[in-house]
């Protein structure tokens, strides 16, 4: 992961000129996915199970922007979000606007388990993830699919979690 997304996004006073060529080459390698469009903005399209992951994700997405003062478009849709982003003072792009888009790469976790073992119970399974519906960003969760449902992930049930038994902040 690159260092953008540790920095600030900076104001655009004007007077600056865009970025072209090698410098957004060398920028858009530290942005998976990201997309420059004609030097003028960089876009990316997230998935998500359902309409709600896609709502917090947008959320999230909103109040980031509000804390770095850079504000993307973005569209959403049943299970999806797209994020087009530039500096409209300039009208075209600025580190700013990478720096931003690692940000928003920190707040998307897709829900996929990364440690997928089998428990003692045949009818259990149990892994840890990344939730990424919880308020904390990077928070690991606890699930063990079989008995109740955990009501801060029911997303889960459309990766063929059935239920959730904890949702655990460790």
């Amino acid at each position: 992961m690159s260092d953008l997304a540790t920095k600030t996004c900076v104001p655009c006073r004007g007077g600056v000129p865009p970025l072209k060529g090698e410098q957004l080459g060398s920028l858009q390698e530290h942005v998976d996915g990201w997309n420059v469009i004609e030097e003028h903005h960089i876009t990316k399209a997230f998935t998500f199970p359902d309409f709600r992951g896609a709502l917090t994700f947008v959320n999230r997405v909103g109040e980031l922007a509000e804390e770095q003062g850079h504000h993307p478009d973005i569209f959403l849709a049943w299970g999806k979000v797209e994020i087009s982003t530039w500096t409209h003072k300039i009208n075209g792009l600025t580190e700013s606007d990478f720096i931003l888009a690692a940000k928003i790469d920190k707040l998307y976790k897709p829900l996929t388990p990364r440690h997928l073992t089998k428990s003692h119970n045949p009818l259990e399974t149990t892994h840890s993830c990344y939730c990424p519906f919880s308020f904390t960003p990077s928070v690991p969760c606890t699930i063990v699919a079989f008995p109740p449902v955990c009501p801060t992930v029911p997303q889960l049930r459309g990766f063929g979690v059935r239920s959730v038994e904890v949702c655990d902040v460790a």
